[in-house]
């Protein structure tokens, strides 16, 4: 059971925390073996809940990771801390995962050793900064900056989601009464036309042969709409792929730019974190390249840290990958000299993201006009070409 406790340090400061025991008497017996002198004590009462069978994702982990760093830095031990997130977990994949992690602390193994065993969504670098936490007795500022930072990671991811929620679902709507219009109402004029439209305009001869092929090969019309959705699909589930995928979006104007600034983002992020953990610069630099998820950018990433091992300075070598900002190889330049690197990696983050999310409001206001427009445009075909068919039939009848 867990406890909420509040007391007072043998240097007369106050604190608070919670801590796992069977019972009353143990919790106070815990805390009385920290010299804490226990002023409030409170069970904290487990909630009866189902659990979600879901992938856990990224918000999963970083949350986890955010209520370990609480816990180790409360003074609870690292298995006693696991177990107490595995009962109070809510998924039962994460359940899992935790349990094996629990199991394989218990024979000796590392914290990040069992992560990277037991849980293979989590990112790479999560537990190779946890390795280094582990090394030099941080675990607990480790774990609470690697929580943080994947919370920013994630809200920028979502940011990019949703600058593209809406007009996705314009798009989506605008397309569904684009077919409205050819699977029902275009045949009504059919009808009227008749067979031969040798003497129509071309845009309406054109919305009429359309509604005839959906309406009559509805079938073909299918299978080329599987067939399509099926080769995304499966495009993006091959790895090599996708990232070749990306990587040509990198250079498409207004987008480009955002997921390049991302993954920049992302890359000096990491370097930070894992600087900041104490780990010497190439180490750092080496754990960032598997932040980057297109292959030409990894590749010019890659290339930082053989010339780092050359023996050139980090700025000199940032000023050879393309497309680099100028503003981040700034501040790593005044971070090396100033002795201040970290700091300084860090602040460029804080800069980029910020570049991320005005960038992804000013997609997502373009994207709005620019759904709209093409959809208007579409349905604005349809009804010209039925105009300019019942203008020649009328002329004919004349």
């Amino acid at each position: 059971m867990m406890y909420r406790y509040r007391g007072i340090t043998e240097a007369a400061e106050p604190v608070t925390g919670v801590i796992e025991a069977q019972a009353d008497t143990d919790a106070l017996q815990k805390l009385q073996d920290r010299r804490i002198d226990v002023t409030e004590l409170k069970a904290i009462k487990p909630k009866s809940v189902s659990l979600s069978r879901k992938k856990p994702g990224s918000t999963d982990y970083y949350n986890l990771l955010e209520q370990l760093a609480v816990l180790v830095n409360s003074g609870i031990p690292v298995l006693e801390a696991i177990e107490s997130l595995r009962k109070t977990s809510r998924n039962f994949t994460l359940t899992e995962q935790l349990d094996r992690i629990g199991k394989e602390l218990r024979q000796g193994v590392r914290l990040s050793q069992a992560m990277m065993d037991s849980m293979p969504n989590l990112p790479p670098m999560v537990p190779a900064l946890v390795a280094l936490g582990e090394q030099t007795g941080n675990l607990d500022d480790v774990l609470s900056s690697i929580g943080k930072q994947l919370g920013k990671q994630e809200k920028m991811k979502s940011e990019l989601r949703n600058a593209f929620t809406y007009p996705i679902f314009l798009s989506v709507v605008g397309v569904g009464a684009v077919l409205f219009l050819f699977l029902f109402v275009v045949p009504r004029f059919s009808a009227m036309i008749g067979d031969d439209l040798s003497a129509l305009p071309f845009i309406a001869q054109a919305v009429f042969h359309i509604s005839a092929f959906l309406t009559e090969r509805w079938p073909v019309a299918l299978m080329i709409l599987f067939l399509v959705v099926f080769g995304i699909a499966a495009i993006w589930s091959s790895k090599q792929a996708r990232s070749s995928v990306i990587g040509m979006i990198h250079y498409v104007p207004v987008i480009g730019p955002i997921l390049r600034q991302s993954e920049l983002a992302n890359w000096t992020r990491t370097v930070g974190l894992a600087f900041s953990a104490r780990a010497n610069l190439i180490t750092a630099v080496t754990l960032a390249e598997n932040t980057v998820t297109s292959d030409t950018n990894r590749a010019a990433f890659g290339d930082v840290a053989r010339d780092l091992r050359a023996g050139m300075a980090l700025d000199d070598a940032l000023e050879k990958v393309p497309g680099i900002e100028p503003v981040v190889v700034n501040l790593v330049s005044t971070g090396v000299r100033a002795g201040r690197l970290g700091e300084m990696l860090m602040v460029a983050t804080r800069i980029l993201d910020e570049r991320v999310e005005a960038g992804s409001n000013r997609l997502s206001r373009l994207a709005e006009p620019i759904a709209i427009l093409i959809i208007s445009a579409l349905v604005g075909m349809v009804v010209i070409g039925l105009v300019m068919a019942m203008t020649s039939l009328y002329e004919f009848s004349l």
